[in-house]
């Protein structure tokens, strides 16, 4: 998006107003002066703008809330004109922090690539977009500026803080680990407790058919009935939940 000063507009035609009302040559110099000197910064901020690329990137790790990350910002000046403003603003603290971005101010040679660094302190869980990136470049005179909006497929998973708890005692009725139970749900299909003969009513799977021909009689596997006891530990992350929620 392209910006004008309303200054810019105001000397052009208060020259050609001067130009036309005095006439003579040193007006109308003056005016094809004021005129040209704007139309060569349009054109030159026009044509930088457009070529300026942009690429983001971030170290490829775990990041977990409390943690800083640095985030890097490569500006390319593609073109053979030197860029005399081009003020940068990441937006990438937007959600990520509370503090608002500052912006970085920096002038650019021909072909060059300029590395722009910002360390961010992250505060909030969850998975952010690095970027975008608004980049505004203006010429000398400060007369015309471009707005552009650079988006970059960066982001980073920002894990909850780990906290380690010390004094957390936990009751259990029971002990925890393997133990015998009477309910049949529970069956241990890879051990048996013992072979027995076949009764009315049991299941044709449990029969011990290598017992089974080596008595004569139909005989079937008992198995041992066992279960692990466990804990479920369920946390509630909800903000306004926090303390103030009834359990029902």
């Amino acid at each position: 998006m392209l910006k004008i000063k309303k200054s810019v507009i105001v000397l052009i035609i208060s020259s050609l107003t001067l130009a036309l009302l005095g006439g003579g040559q040193i007006p109308y110099l003056v005016f094809y002066m004021v005129s040209g000197v704007f139309i060569i910064s349009y054109l030159w901020t026009a044509f930088t703008a457009r070529k300026i690329s942009v690429f983001q990137r971030v170290e490829n790790k775990d990041y977990y809330v409390g943690d800083i990350i640095t985030i890097q910002s490569y500006i390319d000046n593609d073109t053979l004109l030197p860029i005399p403003y081009v003020e940068i603003i990441d937006h990438t603290t937007d959600g990520m922090a509370d503090n608002n971005p500052r912006p970085t101010i920096i002038s650019m040679m021909p072909i060059e690539r300029e590395l722009v660094k910002s360390n961010v302190t992250i505060k909030y869980r969850g998975i952010y977009d690095i970027g975008p990136l608004e980049l505004k470049i203006s010429d000398v005179f400060g007369a015309f500026a471009w707005n552009r909006s650079v988006y970059t497929n960066t982001y980073v998973k920002v894990y909850p803080k780990v906290h380690r708890i010390v004094n957390f005692n936990l009751k259990s009725m029971q002990s925890f680990g393997t133990m015998s139970t009477k309910n049949k749900a529970y069956e241990d299909n890879t051990s048996i407790s013992d072979i027995r003969k076949y009764n009315i009513g049991d299941s044709v799977k449990k029969i011990h058919w290598k017992v089974t021909a080596k008595k004569g009689s139909l005989h079937v596997k008992d198995y041992q009935m066992t279960g692990s006891t466990s804990i479920h530990i369920l946390l509630d992350l909800k903000k306004d939940c926090l303390g103030n929620c009834k359990t029902h």
